[in-house]
């Protein structure tokens, strides 16, 4: 990492993701730009690579991943040890690789953590939007979505229990669960689902498919949950 006048800038190794056949994913490195907001928050600009190529077992390349823009930015808190936000924004995506081809029109992410409004724990609002999703192989399109989008809002979220419980932290007690949120609401929505045949003829469309998902009073003796 180099620091400036203005703040760090961290360069990151070079991400591999190897798959169970000895291929693997490979991308230059992700660069961090990160200054300081105040004496407990840091601002951090990511910077990912354009390209991802698609490297197999004898070490040609074999497909790769092209982002055209993108924008991703956090802000991270050094006392919670957690991003306390977050956005990201990427377009003109596109994808070739020996499963297939695809591209993504656009893709946007967004994350905000707050003290909670009750005076517990701290309240989360999440949303990821993606526009124009297609899959197809040489026989043809394959599958497209016109929109996906998706959200969820917890409130009074206990971290160190959302830690434990996903994977961050050694100590898991599911007996706990409870302790996790005092309340939650997840919505997904699809939009413009297609199912083409190898001539390109339709065999499933769909206009939109939605799910409603939650729970309140989670840290109470009786919980309600809720699904449409």
């Amino acid at each position: 990492s180099k620091k400036g006048q203005e703040g760090w800038t961290v360069t990151l190794p070079k991400p591999e993701y190897p798959q169970s056949d000895g291929s693997s994913w490979r991308g230059a490195s992700i660069r961090l730009a990160v200054t300081r907001a105040d004496a407990d928050l840091f601002r951090v600009r990511i910077s990912l690579p354009p390209v991802w190529r698609f490297v197999t077992a004898l070490g040609r390349e074999g497909g790769r991943l092209e982002i055209g823009q993108h924008s991703v930015n956090g802000l991270w808190s050094s006392v919670l040890g957690q991003w306390t936000h977050s956005d990201a924004k990427l377009s003109a995506i596109s994808i070739a690789s020996p499963q297939g081809n695809g591209s993504i029109e656009s893709l946007s992410g967004f994350s905000n953590l707050t003290p909670g409004l009750q005076g517990k724990g701290h309240d989360q609002v999440q949303t990821l939007q993606i526009r124009k999703i297609a899959f197809g192989d040489a026989k043809g399109p394959g599958f497209s979505v016109q929109s996906l989008e998706a959200s969820s809002r917890i409130e009074s979220l206990d971290l160190d229990t959302f830690r434990a419980l996903s994977g961050q932290s050694r100590e898991v007690d599911l007996g706990n669960l409870a302790a996790l949120a005092a309340s939650a609401d997840n919505r997904f929505r699809l939009s413009g689902v297609k199912l083409s045949g190898p001539g390109g003829e339709d065999m499933l469309s769909v206009g939109s498919f939605d799910v409603v998902l939650g729970a309140e009073g989670m840290d109470q003796a009786a919980s309600t949950l809720k699904a449409e």
